[in-house]
């Protein structure tokens, strides 16, 4: 959806074409035919639309944010009782122990809404939980094809939305000693061009540039490999490790594939 600002340039400018056109009328009806244009009743709906919209974008960058921060924490050998504190600090007492009962994700969310911003809760974090710094966890993949330069891009997004069969048939799939090096790697970056990490956006440019010179590579090469991807194996064991320590059949099998591509 455009943005509110850019609404209110083409108001301004199909204002001034029409009274070029001898068919003058006010900012607000102006407005009001750019609502009709864009669907909706008038200006009042088209913003109300875009306040929507921009809640829930919001509201999915947060829970983007709160699943990495409860990740790196973890990483860290940090659980829930080691923010018990904080959760203290800026809850009434007789809703702190409810939300300490809770699990990690659910703190970190409730600390979130209370500081009110990303940056204000890593400030204080960084101040309370046993020296902790939050830097952003990756697991590094590299997507590349013929005669085409590669591109470095973050994997972690997909492997946290992934299950276990995905990630099975991840490492089951892969070849030549690259994890990754597979039709299921090759969603990996496809997946990834679209739905990275906001704040890889340069990551997902990137990609989607490579995806557009392969498939017209493609058209004129038929017989030319597509798209190779590489996923980091060191930090692709962490993030097995990280992930599924509560399951360790699985841990253990989904390391063993790897250990078979490696």
């Amino acid at each position: 959806m455009t943005s509110e600002y850019e609404l209110k340039a083409q108001a301004r400018r199909l204002s001034k074409g029409l009274t070029a056109l001898d068919r003058p009328v006010t900012h607000s009806q102006a407005l009001d035919l750019i609502g009709l244009v864009h669907g909706k009743r008038d200006w009042k709906e088209l913003v109300g639309l875009l306040k929507t919209q921009a809640a829930a974008a919001t509201a999915n960058t947060n829970e983007e944010f709160l699943q990495f921060l409860e990740y790196a924490l973890r990483c860290k050998g940090l659980d829930e009782f080691d923010i018990d504190e904080m959760v203290h600090e800026v809850t009434a007492p007789d809703v702190a122990s409810s939300i300490n009962n809770q699990g990690l994700y659910d703190q970190l969310q409730h600390l979130l809404e209370a500081y009110g911003s990303r940056d204000a809760l890593l400030e204080q974090m960084h101040k309370e939980v046993r020296s902790f710094t939050f830097v952003e966890p990756v697991v590094r993949a590299t997507a590349w094809g013929h005669n085409i330069p590669a591109v470095e891009f973050d994997a972690l997004p997909w492997l946290m939305q992934a299950d276990g069969d995905e990630l099975r048939a991840l490492l089951q799939t892969s070849r030549s000693g690259q994890v990754g090096n597979c039709d299921v790697g090759d969603g990996v970056a496809l997946w990834s061009q679209d739905h990275g990490r906001d704040f890889h956006r340069k990551d997902r440019q990137e990609l989607k540039a490579l995806f557009e010179r392969i498939h017209h590579q493609a058209q004129a090469l038929p017989d030319v490999l597509g798209v190779t991807v590489n996923i980091d194996a060191e930090q692709l064991e962490a993030f097995l490790e990280e992930r599924l320590a509560h399951e360790p059949e699985v841990l253990r099998e989904l390391l063993a594939l790897l250990d078979a591509v490696r």
